[in-house]
C-alpha cells in the first residue's frame, strides 16, 4: 500500500521479514497493506490517496481576489 508519512518515524520489520525506513515527515513509499494498516491506526501516516486529498481540501492558498471572473465574464 503506498503511505505518505506524517510523522518521523523509525526504522520498522514488517511481517515479509524486510526492514523498511526510517520514514521522514511527507516521505512516500510502498509498505505491506497488514503493516501499512497498522501505521494508519497509529496515527503516524496515511494513504498516499488520503494525503493528497487533505493537502488540496486543507493546505491551499485562498485565490487572489484579482483571480476571480467579474460577474460580468460569467454571464452567457
Amino acid at each position: 500500500m503506498c503511505l505518505a508519512f506524517l510523522k518521523d518515524t523509525l526504522a520498522i520489520v514488517e511481517e515479509d521479514m524486510k526492514t523498511y525506513g526510517p520514514f521522514t515527515e511527507g516521505e512516500r513509499t510502498n509498505i505491506p497493506l497488514r503493516n501499512a494498516e497498522i501505521l494508519i491506526s497509529d496515527g503516524l501516516a496515511l494513504s498516499w490517496y488520503g494525503y493528497e486529498l487533505a493537502l488540496q481540501k486543507y493546505c491551499h492558498e485562498p485565490p487572489d481576489a484579482s483571480e476571480k471572473p467579474s460577474f460580468e465574464e460569467l454571464k452567457p
